[in-house]
């Protein structure tokens, strides 16, 4: 239960690793007089959490209770939308889980899937990264690279550093007494495994380790996870004494206290290594052009914000896997350039220091909400557009570029461009010409169903058949309360939790029943 006289935290995110559990750890021991929670969207991830944990998943009636009376709110990435209960005045402390050069968030490429789930990530929930959210920096420079990113003001900034670098309160995990090499890739968007280890140079790589009495920790990007030729390599290094492929429910955070050399491409890791003191490194870096192509500061900046050995493919690789030359690997020069550069604002005791800010962090002022309205030019409502236009910000979109300019006062006119499709042309408008947009939702209206519903739902923009969805306040079925997925409309979490509340209690108490059960079967058998 939930003391009303106690502070109420909560941590969001799916996984318990990196800045969170660090965090994590650090608070519940030294403020017993706080209620701390753990909240997770899916059923999936409660088994990767500790059985002390107190976990509360999304929709079940204790989280909405705990969501409204919520002080703060801990998480490292911003999330896709968030629980209805949450309150407008709630502050956000993000805990960002990288960083370094790579362009994030808004200025993501406009190509690929990434920008797409980004597009729809600002559309949910600009108000809530907006108004709500405070973010943690480690130096005055990455302030300034995600400030250009990202919809936060310069004094919603926290400059302490990240709760993961401070290693005191770890048990270190150590796994083998031969030299432990550390591979960590970082994300690609297409989770091409293949791209740098070829399955059939997997039984070369654990011939070299065995060899040369090396240890690997490969620490994959979720992303991976996912890949064919990446579960063919777990099977083939499964009994293998000689590397350890670090678990989903594992931090490797967690095993860095024994590594000697590292492995590394373009991944954020690189700069948190350096900090930690493991200063050795293999720049394995196989498809730098083409993953530079759409990375402007990993062209501009790479080989002068990193140092190591260069490789490019993995017969390079191995071979140097086999005679490593400890002063190919390390920089003191380089490394005291980036310290200075990526951590300046870093302190001992990061988590100390962020309860402390929390302090001086007042609830959320709340605002007028705003919204974008965008209207198809060829069926435009004057009317409508009028009304709207008073208190918010409406665009017309032109799907021919032959159309005629229809000069409303005060509201822009977007065509279409030769050869470009519509997904791409809704992209452009927001990548482009409204990525820094102070609106807090997007509604289009629209009469052809087959584009104006479906495009523009999927990246999160409203629209006429939404908001007839989400009006009608269905309630959730039996079927619905014991199915492993939402399914139909409710795949939509904010759908999913409005007709949820409009359920009756029995079959809300039968959901919480759900939900009691699979945390029984997941952590029964748990000391």
């Amino acid at each position: 239960m939930v003391s009303s006289s106690k502070k109420i935290i909560v941590f969001y995110d799916q996984n318990y690793i990196g800045n969170l559990k660090a965090l994590f750890d650090s608070v519940v021991p030294a403020h017993p007089e706080w209620d701390v929670f753990w909240l997770v969207d899916s059923l999936h991830s409660i088994k990767h959490f500790p059985k002390s944990t107190n976990v509360i998943i999304r929709g079940q009636q204790q989280t909405d209770y705990v969501m409204r009376k919520c002080d703060f709110l801990f998480e490292d990435k911003f999330h896709m939308s968030y629980p209805r209960s949450l309150r407008k005045d709630t502050p956000i402390i993000n805990l960002w889980h990288g960083v370094g050069l790579k362009n994030v968030e808004l200025d993501n490429p406009i190509t690929g899937s990434l920008s797409e789930r980004v597009m729809a990530r600002y559309i949910h929930s600009s108000y809530i990264y907006r108004r709500q959210t405070y973010f943690v920096s480690t130096s005055t420079f990455m302030t300034e690279h995600f400030e250009k990113s990202m919809i936060l003001d310069h004094s919603k900034f926290i400059e302490v550093g990240m709760p993961r670098l401070d290693l005191v309160n770890r048990k270190p995990k150590k796994i083998s007494d031969d030299d432990i090499i550390l591979w960590a890739p970082t994300f690609r968007d297409t989770g091409d495994f293949e791209t740098i280890l070829p399955i059939n140079r997997v039984e070369s790589l654990l011939e070299v380790l065995s060899t040369n009495n090396l240890f690997m920790i490969f620490s994959p990007h979720p992303n991976m996870r996912k890949d064919d030729k990446f579960k063919q390599f777990v099977k083939l290094t499964k009994k293998s004494v000689n590397i350890k492929i670090v678990g989903e429910d594992e931090d490797i955070y967690d095993y860095l206290s024994n590594i000697k050399y590292s492995i590394i491409d373009y991944s954020s890791i690189f700069y948190d290594l350096v900090y930690l003191g493991f200063d050795k490194f293999i720049r394995y870096i196989p498809d730098y052009e083409e993953y530079s192509k759409m990375q402007v500061e990993i062209q501009k900046n790479y080989f002068s914000d990193t140092y190591g050995l260069v490789v490019r493919t993995i017969e390079q690789l191995l071979a140097k896997l086999g005679d490593i030359n400890e002063v190919d690997l390390i920089d003191n020069e380089q490394k005291s350039i980036i310290l200075k550069k990526y951590f300046n604002r870093q302190v001992t005791h990061p988590s100390q220091l962020i309860i402390e800010n929390m302090a001086g962090i007042k609830k959320v002022t709340s605002h007028n909400v705003r919204g974008l309205y965008s209207f198809n030019a060829n069926d435009l409502n004057p009317n409508k557009v009028g009304q709207l236009s008073i208190n918010n910000k409406v665009i017309i979109l032109h799907f021919d570029k032959n159309e005629k300019k229809i000069n409303l006062t005060n509201i822009s006119e977007f065509f279409i461009k030769s050869g470009e499709t519509v997904t791409d042309f809704y992209k452009r408008i927001f990548y482009i010409e409204l990525k820094k947009y102070e609106f807090d939702f997007w509604c289009h209206y629209g009469s052809n169903s087959s584009v104006d519903d479906i495009i523009p739902r999927r990246y999160g923009i409203q629209t006429n058949s939404y908001l007839g969805t989400l009006n009608q306040k269905k309630r959730v079925s039996l079927l619905q309360i014991f199915s492993p997925k939402r399914i139909g409309i409710y795949k939509d979490d904010r759908i999913f939790e409005s007709s949820l509340e409009n359920t009756p209690k029995i079959l809300r108490n039968l959901f919480d029943l759900k939900i009691m059960i699979i945390k029984w079967l997941y952590w029964g058998k748990r000391p």
